[in-house]
């Protein structure tokens, strides 16, 4: 039986998150207090995978101590996880061609990006993928999107998809990225694509995270052109549209699963709170627990970690995590909000929608809403910070501060 190896993109290629990303990459960016990567790693472990290769560019170093000090680097795991540095890529073309350039995948593999949040296994789409490629030696790729309504809070609208699918096996014939700017309103299609495939389905209500179930041409494809920088507006659009490239992409379509990637700062709070509210069970907070921290659901509503102190006229609501050694002062409100471990929050504060990272100090009589404040932040009494907010690490804020 060959070893299931899978490969994932710990680069982002984009500033979505900066500052936050200035001294961290975003694949260790805490979702939950847990590192983002832990989720996208626990997918791969939970769908049998044995061998993952992790891709890193920016702050390379960072990703391959935590790597190393991680359960993952650990011999006792039982998934091996190895680092690939490479200062040279700036895409996921680039990505894969480096991959293809090292020889180190020459079989079947997952591909993945370190953002993904996910609670099911891929045992299923791997069964049929690999069954399709025994009937059609030309299918190279599987793409795994989940069904879900147009408002689904967890898809990005600016990278939304129409996807071409035969009604029959499931090939996708047609992908085109739908652009919010300028706005794109329609998809143009060959006839040609109608007589191949009599049955066609056209579907605008599939979010696609990016998992991908690649063949080993995939890499050399892109070896082969450069111009493919983008994996769906590129190659998948490329693929399926050249005339010279005789190459099937199938799709493998997920109805009761949760998958979502935290690409930007709207989903990064669609995912947290998803977390929080217990949307992608076994995916939650006691279950994903970093070192020694254990955490505790609270009447059903929040989560409480070890060594938490909290003053009795202090109001917890729903959807609050409070991450281990947290201290919380009189008279503090705190609802749909994260806490990193050992923050510290002053009395008559009021925290709503907003995720303040670890070790971050809030004085008296402050107010936070729907913002994230990065690890070691300062913020002195009487500082009121607006919705949208985004502060990054050791960021100190005045007395009577409004941002």
């Amino acid at each position: 039986e060959e070893l299931l190896l899978a490969v994932v993109l710990a680069d982002s290629f984009d500033d979505r998150f900066k500052p936050l990303t200035v001294d961290r990459p975003r694949c260790l960016l805490p979702l939950c207090n847990v590192p983002l990567i832990e989720y996208t790693l626990e997918f791969l472990a939970l769908s049998g995978v044995r061998k993952t290769f992790v891709f890193c560019q920016a702050n390379s170093a960072v990703v391959r101590d935590y790597i190393r000090q991680s359960k993952w680097g650990k011999k006792t795991s039982l998934m091996e996880v190895v680092p690939i540095v490479s200062q040279e890529c700036y895409s996921v073309g680039d990505a894969l061609r480096e991959l293809d350039a090292k020889q180190f995948l020459d079989s079947d593999f997952i591909l993945v990006h370190g953002d993904l949040v996910a609670n099911f296994s891929l045992e299923t789409a791997l069964a049929e993928h690999r069954l399709r490629k025994t009937r059609d030696k030309n299918a190279i790729m599987t793409m795994v999107l989940k069904s879900a309504s147009p408002l689904h809070n967890t898809r990005d609208i600016s990278s939304a998809s129409v996807f071409a699918l035969d009604a029959g096996s499931n090939a996708c014939v047609h992908c085109e990225t739908l652009d919010v700017f300028p706005r794109k309103n329609s998809v143009t299609l060959d006839c040609e694509v109608f007589k191949k495939h009599p049955e066609l389905e056209l579907r605008n209500d599939l979010i696609d995270c990016q998992i991908d179930i690649c063949t080993p041409e995939v890499l050399a494809l892109f070896t082969e052109n450069f111009d493919y920088q983008d994996m769906r507006r590129d190659f998948v659009h490329g693929v399926l549209t050249s005339d010279l490239l005789d190459k099937t992409i199938y799709a493998h379509i997920l109805d009761h699963a949760y998958a979502a990637r935290a690409t930007g700062l709207r989903l990064y709070d669609a995912v947290s709170k998803n977390v929080l509210r217990r949307w992608a069970d076994p995916i939650v907070p006691e279950s994903m627990t970093q070192g020694d921290d254990r955490y505790q659901l609270v009447k059903g509503k929040w989560y409480k970690g070890e060594r938490v102190a909290i003053a009795r006229s202090s109001r917890i609501g729903d959807n609050v995590l409070l991450g281990s050694g947290c201290v919380i002062g009189e008279n503090v409100t705190i609802e749909n909000a994260v806490l990193g471990p050992d923050c510290r929050i002053g009395n008559n504060t009021r925290i709503s929608g907003a995720y303040l990272w670890e070790g971050v100090q809030v004085g008296e009589q402050c107010s936070i809403d729907r913002s994230i404040l990065a690890a070691g932040a300062v913020l002195h009494n009487g500082v009121t910070i607006a919705a949208g907010s985004v502060l990054g690490p050791q960021v100190s804020k005045k007395p009577s501060c409004l941002l």
